[in-house]
């Protein structure tokens, strides 16, 4: 205690020296003694700062510009934003319109096949990228703006491509529909082992995330087998895996069937509609071929979903769960409801028709003749084309008449329509040769446009039938035998005849040795029809026997032909005949007056 009182005595000391010595004006202290430190107990005493003089500021650096984040991918939004802005068609393009291009300007096709199916036939001047590797070789493909056509052997794989192009921005990918198959089934001409090297041209300009997401897909998670389910598989997939259906067509395109069970959302839809998904179920995606499906599953895939696509969709399915088309059983359906009068209308008939309402009229010669002189409407559609242009014609249910030069292709043409499910189509007899011999008017313009309508619900095995008839089968000359022709090989040959008109018209008068089986019976009666040699069908005026002979060529007779003005140019050209009737109409075989042995009817 003493200490600390002897130190606070000195402290004031020391204070009051300074300030008398201030007052005096003495000299400043050079130094400032250090004050003792203070006990533990005591507060130390502030001591004041010493004015010092202030530093200029120092700048302030600017800092440097940061670069602002790319934000985050966000996979479900690009999805959604692709499928809402998917083209119209679906960026589909089929092998005749693309084959008509390629006539006229150069394409950008790309072939998605590996290098060993591309080897083997391809059309010429498409490169080869395999699927797996197209994202990784967009400097090789044209600007995001120009077209490129995507091809593979079926239009599955192709589907896929397009997909993973548009979302990166190709704004005009298409997918040849059918692929390779398709082309080749056309008659299309391919090429071996052409080889094309990839051009090295600028990258374009594309979200690197989103790239790298395609490209990731297309490496990693599209599966072995390219995600297709084919329709022999899907009822085992059905009962095993009860997968989601989802159907991506239209809701009107549901009206024609689909799967019990399915839901449906259309494709453009499909993104925003993610939620009615199942995160942790097998989907199957399906559509009417098996394009728009595929679309479905690629952008699917990608967001994590276990997806499959329906090849050829519910055309392919309906094919597969329908009955065999069984050719025989469908013409001999056709032939057994042919329509009374057999669908012929006379030049006169039609005239008078046209004065109050003009039917519709095909006319079905060939362009050269047609441009001759046509009756005034009618529209051109050669025969050997005609089942590839039933969209130009009108409805089913409405009047149909087809013209010709005499009669006979216009029954060929008549005869196949009528297999295909036109109710009301004529064949005008006679032809423009008919016509112009009544001295009715005839046009050479203006020429009428096929307009494109819509597209007739028709059995598709028939018109494949009918198509490949058209194109292939029906021979040179149409499969006419003129009277003079049956008449020489009648004498060094004799071809089997069958008469197809009614038994009562034909005991009136045929050909020696014709059997008589009646239009509407004779794909009732192929047994009775010679395998491998030639054939001649007569009836009165060479119409029906041009119907019947399209049957049989279509069931395999090759060598069918039928008689060109039948029994009456027969007659015309005083070629003999058989009757089977007495002036009072009583019934005996008789050959000119002379007794024969009965002829067969069948």
């Amino acid at each position: 205690m003493r200490n600390k009182n002897l130190l606070l005595t000195i402290v004031t000391l020391f204070v009051v020296t300074t300030l008398l010595l201030s007052a005096c004006g003495g000299p400043e202290p050079t130094a400032t003694p250090v004050p003792p430190e203070p006990s533990a107990t005591q507060e130390p005493a502030a001591v004041p700062p010493t004015a010092t003089p202030e530093p200029e500021p120092a700048a302030t650096p600017e800092p440097e510009p940061t670069a602002i984040p790319e934000p985050e991918l966000d996979l479900e939004a690009e999805v959604a934003g692709y499928l809402a802005s998917v083209p119209e068609g679906w960026g589909v393009i089929k092998v005749g319109a693309l084959n008509e291009q390629l006539a006229e300007e150069a394409v950008f096709m790309v072939d998605v096949r590996q290098p060993e199916e591309f080897v083997e036939a391809s059309i010429e001047g498409a490169v080869n990228i395999p699927l797996r590797e197209l994202a990784q070789h967009l400097d090789a493909l044209p600007a995001l703006d120009e077209q490129v056509v995507v091809i593979c052997g079926s239009g599955f794989r192709s589907a896929i491509g397009i997909a993973a192009l548009q979302m990166l921005g190709y704004q005009n990918a298409q997918s040849m529909a059918g692929g390779i198959k398709a082309w080749k089934a056309a008659e299309y001409p391919t090429v071996e082992a052409q080889e094309i090297a990839l051009a090295e041209g600028d990258m374009p300009e594309v979200n690197a995330d989103l790239l790298a997401a395609v490209e990731d897909y297309l490496m990693n998670v599209l599966p072995e087998g390219w995600g297709v389910i084919k329709t022999d598989g899907l009822p085992e997939t059905l009962a095993e895996e009860a997968p989601f259906l989802l159907d991506v067509r239209q809701p009107e395109e549901l009206e024609g069937g689909t799967l019990e069970g399915v839901v449906n959302i259309p494709l453009r839809e499909l993104g925003a509609n993610l939620g009615e998904l199942p995160a942790d179920q097998p989907i199957v995606a399906i559509c009417g071929s098996g394009h728009r499906s595929t679309i479905a599953m690629t952008v699917l895939q990608m967001l994590g979903y276990e997806v499959k696509s329906l090849a050829g969709g519910m055309k392919a399915y309906n094919a597969a769960m329908s009955p065999a088309f069984d050719l025989a059983a469908e013409l001999d359906n056709y032939l057994a409801s042919l329509p009374e009068g057999w669908g012929a209308i006379k030049v006169e008939a039609l005239n008078e028709q046209m004065a109050e309402a003009v039917p519709f009229m095909v006319d079905v010669r060939q362009p050269e003749e047609y441009a001759e002189g046509f009756i005034e409407g009618a529209v051109s559609i050669p025969l050997r084309e005609l089942a590839q242009h039933l969209e130009a014609l009108p409805a089913l249910d409405q009047q149909v008449v087809v013209i010709c030069g005499s009669g006979f292709r216009s029954a060929i043409g008549m005869g196949v329509l009528q297999m295909l499910g036109y109710e009301n189509v004529q064949s005008m007899a006679g032809g423009m040769k008919a016509w112009t011999a009544a001295e009715f008017p005839v046009a050479t313009e203006p020429v009428p446009e096929l307009a494109a309508g819509e597209m007739p619900a028709v059995n598709a095995d028939m018109l494949a039938a009918v198509d490949d008839y058209l194109v292939n089968i029906l021979p040179e000359g149409w499969g006419v035998i003129k009277v003079e022709a049956l008449n020489e090989q009648m004498v060094e040959e004799p071809p089997f005849i069958v008469d197809v008109r009614q038994p009562e018209e034909y005991t009136e008068g045929y050909i020696e040795g014709a059997i008589n089986i009646p239009l509407r019976e004779l794909a009732q009666n192929l047994d009775q029809l010679p395998a491998g040699e030639p054939i001649v069908l007569v009836c009165g005026s060479g119409h029906r026997s041009t119907v019947g002979m399209v049957a049989l060529q279509m069931l395999g007779f090759e060598e069918v032909t039928s008689l060109a003005g039948g029994i009456k140019a027969w007659k015309a050209a005083e070629l003999p005949v058989t009757s089977m009737l007495l002036n009072d109409g009583s019934l005996v075989a008789q050959f000119f007056g002379l007794v024969l042995m009965e002829p067969v009817t069948v």
